[in-house]
């Protein structure tokens, strides 16, 4: 990865900081020390690496940990949200995580990489392939597709950096795939705004007529 272009400075720190304070609230008994660990690890595993944007890539992945907090999941989940993409995207191995963080982070992230990584022409077959995957991933551990559906999920808010047919290609994968998922977890919040999200990409006429009926339709209330 390289930097595309100039971006206004993020503070890393500062999203840490308000991460920490959001999973405090919930749960006082997490491991501050623990945290901190993986946010330093990650951090500096993804050093001079830039998304699309042109922000720091590590915004990405503390953004799915705060994601996940906003769903009060628990310390290991959101550590493993933080590093999730440290094998796909750096020298690090899945033995480097494990050796730090123990083995049940590093089958979460294993998971992760492997669903990640199904990258099939076919719609139909990626389709299927991806359902079996996740399957898979449910069997050993449900927390595995909360973080990719979290990932996911910010993906598809930052979608507009991307070539027209790449956001094309991942709106309907979304919509075939995530938004049920998500539908089939409970998370109605994140499964509604996958679906807005991924209508938006698609149809964009569409969307926006709605949008403008629903905005219509609010003022006339208010009035």
């Amino acid at each position: 990865m390289s930097k595309p272009r100039a971006a206004e400075p993020v503070d890393l720190r500062g999203m840490m900081e308000r991460l920490w304070d959001q999973v405090h609230r919930y749960n006082p008994q997490a491991d501050e020390d623990k945290l901190w660990f993986g946010f330093r690890f990650a951090k500096a595993a993804h050093e001079g690496q830039f998304r699309k944007s042109g922000e720091p890539y590590f915004t990405h992945a503390l953004t799915v940990a705060s994601i996940l907090a906003d769903l009060r999941l628990d310390a290991d989940t959101l550590i493993a949200a933080m590093v999730h993409d440290v094998v796909e995207d750096t020298d690090y191995e899945l033995e480097d995580i494990q050796q730090r963080f123990g083995r049940d982070m590093a089958l979460l992230v294993d998971g992760v990489t492997k669903i990640s990584g199904i990258r099939t022409v076919n719609r139909e077959a990626r389709k299927a392939e991806t359902y079996r995957k996740l399957v898979l991933a449910i069997a050993q551990d449900p927390r595995t597709v909360l973080i990719k559906l979290a990932d996911r999920l910010h993906n598809m808010r930052t979608l507009g950096f991307l070539p027209e047919v790449r956001q094309l290609d991942i709106a309907q994968e979304t919509m075939d795939v995530y938004v049920p998922l998500a539908n089939r977890f409970g998370i109605a919040k994140i499964k509604w705004e996958l679906e807005d999200l991924a209508f938006k990409t698609l149809q964009p006429e569409r969307y926006f007529e709605i949008e403008a009926g629903i905005n219509q339709s609010r003022s006339e209330r208010e009035r």
